[in-house]
């Protein structure tokens, strides 16, 4: 919980950053064009929004600021989020510990999945890889397999190197 603490704030900061430089210049430039008063509006709803500690991503779920407008921007918060947990099998099989740990990221998307394995069935043929599939439990080999693209689901993971920190 406290790594992704840490990373919604140090987002948070940055587009706040990027707001206090932009606005006085839309500021200006909404007086000669009034069609940019909706940015202005728009840019400053996020400014408070961000000082709440709150990403445009969730705000925007929330109906609370129109994204469109702020698009030029291009704010870190106000991109969707996808939070990979790389997660041994106790954390995959345990159905309350991954909703808990989905729920602590929401309105971001979650994908669990055992990066240890994940390395393995990579170095595997396909015939060893749906072994070792097969040994594991089945609800962590379809936890694991959410980290798969559906059509290479025994030869190539689909993951991102080097592996997040293990939750456990």
């Amino acid at each position: 919980g406290n790594d992704i603490s840490v990373i919604n704030t140090e987002l948070i900061l940055a587009d706040l950053q990027t707001i206090e430089k932009a606005l006085p210049r839309l500021e200006k430039d909404a007086r000669k064009n009034k069609d940019l008063a909706p940015v202005v509006e728009a840019t400053k709803m996020a400014q408070e929004i961000l000082e709440d500690d709150r990403t445009l991503f969730a705000a925007a779920k929330a109906g609370d600021v129109d994204l469109a407008l702020l698009r030029e921007l291009h704010l870190m918060t106000a991109k969707p989020f996808l939070y990979v947990f790389n997660a041994d099998e106790g954390v995959l099989t345990d159905a309350a510990r991954r909703e808990e740990l989905a729920a602590a990221v929401a309105p971001a998307d979650s994908v669990f999945l055992d990066a240890k394995i994940e390395s393995e069935l990579q170095e595997l043929d396909e015939e060893s890889a749906a072994e070792l599939l097969e040994s594991r439990s089945p609800l962590s080999v379809n936890v694991t397999l959410a980290g798969l693209r559906a059509d290479s689901v025994h030869s190539e993971p689909t993951m991102m190197r080097p592996p997040p920190q293990s939750i456990s």
